[in-house]
C-alpha cells in the first residue's frame, strides 16, 4: 500500500514584525502544533414541517479558531521574551501577525491575525526542560497566501 502522507517535522509557526512590508521570524523550539478547526457553528431550524422528522441546520459563523503549540521555553530568545515576543504579547493583549508553513511541496503557507490566548504555565521539571504551551486565539480570516 502507498501513501500521499506528508511528515509534518518541519512546520513553522512564525511570528510577524508589524512593519508595513510585514516580515516573520520562526517562533524558536515549537513542538507539537495544533492548527484551526476550519469547520462552522449551526443552529438547529427543525420545525413542524421539516420533512421526515429530520433535523435541520444552519451555518451560524465559522468555528473560533486557535492554533496551539508547545514550546522548549527559552527566556532570553526574542520570539519568547517579555520584550518582543510571545510573553510580551501575552501581557500586553495586543493582536500580532502570524503565520504558519506546512511542510508540503507548495509550502501552504496560512497568515492569520491573533491574539497570545495563552502563554504558560512554564513547566520546570525536575528532570527536564522549561516548556509552556501557548493558544493563539485567531482575530478574523486565515488566509491562505501559498505562493504569494
Amino acid at each position: 500500500m502507498t501513501t500521499d502522507a506528508l511528515a509534518s517535522h518541519g512546520t513553522f509557526v512564525q511570528l510577524g514584525d508589524g512593519e508595513e512590508e510585514e516580515g516573520f521570524t520562526t517562533i524558536a523550539e515549537v513542538k507539537d502544533i495544533t492548527m484551526p478547526d476550519f469547520g462552522n457553528e449551526f443552529e438547529e431550524v427543525t420545525v413542524h414541517t421539516t420533512p421526515g422528522r429530520a433535523r435541520a441546520y444552519k451555518a451560524i459563523l465559522a468555528k473560533d479558531k486557535t492554533v496551539e503549540f508547545d514550546l522548549n521555553y527559552v527566556p532570553g530568545d526574542p520570539t519568547h521574551d517579555a520584550l518582543t515576543g510571545l510573553k510580551a504579547l501575552a501581557d500586553s493583549g495586543e493582536v500580532a501577525n502570524f503565520r504558519t508553513v506546512l511542510t508540503d511541496d507548495a509550502e501552504t503557507t496560512w497568515e492569520f491575525a491573533a491574539f497570545v490566548e495563552t502563554f504558560g504555565p512554564i513547566a520546570a521539571p525536575v528532570a527536564g526542560v522549561y516548556t509552556a504551551p501557548v493558544v493563539l486565539r485567531i482575530d478574523g480570516e486565515v488566509e491562505d497566501v501559498t505562493g504569494s
